[in-house]
Parts: structure tokens; sequence; C-alpha cells
């Protein structure tokens, strides 16, 4: 099992062009040799007649592996859509505490315009790498000192209890959202789904060793077979990690954000 996982770790700190490369040029250097090994040695006593049978197991095993590569592609492509609703979330729940930063005085908008800056950086720069490569995340207080600081201003009587109702509830919602953020860069498919999705992959290659046919002709069904399943093996690396990857979560909403405070201070 451990030995699986670093294989996809591997997998997953290259180019998704290179990983469809690579496991395809494995499952063909492999089946080449054993057709050819299986036809020389273990095949002799086969019948053209056995093709029949031998297509419908492989139809019933075609059929399994196919609902199961579904299934898991749809529920990762589900898993990519919740982190952008998440990031998004996150993102307005900051712009909205910097709007109602404007309804505040003095030094208190710029001292929580400041810390909501320093955030949406910390993010940007720092958090972000760390997701893509799927490093844990230290938790930082630059939350809990915006609300210290609006704490420490509201018992100076210098925020209005309507604003400092709204404040709170969207640095929850901010504080909500990143964790929620924070717990998807780590999520990915079991190894559990990997090495059904694994076995599947050797059943549908391996079947096709006991058709009976010329070996040229054999080859040619065998590697459109292969380029099959190197593609769904493809397809879910690429979205197995929505914050890793060539085609990844991307922090523009929060750039975005941050451009928008730095012209509009």
């Amino acid at each position: 099992m451990l030995q699986g996982s670093s294989m996809l770790d591997f997998l997953y700190q290259q180019s998704d062009l290179m990983v469809f490369v690579i496991v395809a040029a494995m499952l063909i250097l492999i089946s080449a040799i054993a057709l050819l090994v299986i036809k020389h040695y273990f095949m002799v006593k086969g019948t053209y007649e056995d093709n029949a049978v031998i297509a419908n197991i492989s139809s019933i095993i075609g059929v399994i592996y196919g609902v199961l590569a579904g299934l898991s592609a749809l529920y990762l492509l589900n898993n990519i859509s919740y982190s952008y609703e998440v990031v998004q979330k996150e993102a307005s729940s900051a712009a909205n505490v910097y709007q109602l930063t404007k309804f505040l005085k003095e030094p208190v908008q710029s001292d929580i315009q400041q810390q909501l800056r320093h955030y949406l950086e910390v993010v940007i720069n720092d958090e972000w790498p760390l997701m893509s490569k799927r490093k844990p995340i230290n938790d930082n207080d630059l939350i809990a000192n915006m609300i210290d600081s609006i704490s420490r201003y509201a018992d100076k009587k210098m925020i209005d209890s309507a604003t400092l109702h709204d404040l709170i509830n969207d640095i929850k919602s901010l504080y909500n959202s990143r964790e929620e953020r924070i717990q998807l860069s780590s999520t990915s498919l079991s190894i559990e789904i990997w090495e059904v999705v694994m076995i599947g992959t050797f059943l549908i290659i391996v079947i096709n060793f006991f058709f009976r046919m010329s070996y040229r002709l054999h080859l040619v069904a065998l590697l459109a077979e292969i380029i099959m399943a190197s593609s769904v093996i493809f397809l879910l690396i690429t979205l197995d990690t929505p914050f890793e990857g060539d085609y990844i979560v991307q922090p523009s909403a929060y750039q975005s954000l941050l451009g928008y405070m730095q012209k509009h201070p």
C-alpha cells in the first residue's frame, strides 16, 4: 500500500501530459511482452471458437470498469466544483468584511483593512503553494487577530452594534470557508479505490490476451484497450486533487479582491 501511494505521489508531481505518457508507456511495454510470451507458450491449445466466450467475459468486465471509472470521475468533478464554491465563498466573505470597514472610523478602519490585506497575501503567496503540493498548512492567527481587534474597538464603543454584528458573521464565514478549503486541499481518492481501479485495469487488459487471432491484429486490439485504460487513469489523476496539477482551482478571486483593495483604499 505504501508503494502504491508513493507511485501515486510521483504521478501527481508530473504534468498531465507526462502522466498519460508514463502510464501508457508502462502498460504498452508490459502488455506487448506478456502477449508475445502467452502467444508462444501458453495458448497453443486455444481455439478460435473460444473468442465468443472470452468476448462476453470481456464485455462484462468492461461495463463494470466503465461504471466504476465514471462514478469516480463524477465524484471528482463534483469535488472540484465544490472547491470552486468554497474559494468563492471565502473571497466573498473577505470582500464583505472590507466593505463593512468603510463604515468604521479611524483607526479601526485602517487596522482591520491592513489585517485583511495581510490575510489575502498569506493565502495567495503562502497557503496556495503549500496546497498545490498537498503539504500541511499551519493554523495562523490572522482571523483571530481581526476578531481581537474588533472586540477591542467594540469595548471602546468605536463600532456600532449593527456593523459589529455583520462583521462578526462575515469573519465567522471567512474562518469556516478557510477551514473547508484547507481540508479539501488534502482530500483525494482513497488508496482502496485506486486499488480497485488498478485491478479493473489489469483485468480489462489481461482478458484480451486470451483471444485467438493473428499477433499483429491482436497487438492492435490490445493497444486500443491500453490507450483507453491509460486515458481513464490519466483522467482520474488529473481530477483527483482540486489544488494540484495543471488544471487546478486558482486564487484569482483573492487576487482580484486584493487588487481592488489596493486601488480603492
